[in-house]
């Protein structure tokens, strides 16, 4: 379940994250899929808020919880900014092709790949007026000096998205 509540108290929203597991297998039967993955979205204000995670059981006992604390950025203020990047993995040339075509992919949450893993970033630039702004991407070594430049493409099925290659 997840709560997002606002600096006097007054939640933003509050509920259950829709499930996008497999219905469990019969005894015997092979085991189902793993999920893809859940996504909630709602409007907050910019500023401060608070997120309460809650992991629960189907019995709705709760097995873990987390809070977070975050500030919502001000979107509408003449300056260039950023959403927050989301990284997606696919293993075939297919896969990559499915999420990029899909506006609701859920990104994964893992930041360790195998040689073989072929990932894409997508970010979402804000900038003043109606003209999107240019976006230009770099891959860094741990030192923090440029090793090569990476293609940054429009993201056609998201609006004001970019997809960058990473291969």
């Amino acid at each position: 379940s997840l709560t997002a509540i606002a600096p006097d108290g007054s939640p933003y929203f509050r509920g259950r994250v829709p499930s996008t597991l497999p219905p469990a297998p019969a005894p015997g039967a092979p085991a189902a899929a793993a999920s893809a993955g859940s996504r909630v979205s709602f409007d907050v204000p910019p500023g401060a808020m608070q997120l309460r995670i809650a992991a629960e059981t189907a019995d709705a006992d709760v097995i873990d919880s987390e809070l977070r604390e975050i500030t919502v950025p001000d979107l509408t203020v003449p300056r260039v900014s950023f959403g927050t990047p989301e990284v997606f993995r696919g293993r075939t040339p297919k896969d990559i092709q499915q999420l990029k075509a899909d506006p609701a992919a859920v990104p994964t949450a893992a930041r360790d790949f195998n040689r073989i893993d072929r990932v894409f970033l997508r970010v979402r630039a804000y900038g003043p007026g109606t003209a999107p702004p240019a976006v230009t991407a770099r891959l860094l070594n741990r030192a923090g000096n440029a090793m090569s430049d990476l293609p940054v493409a429009d993201a056609p099925s998201v609006d004001g998205g970019h997809d960058v290659d990473v291969s």
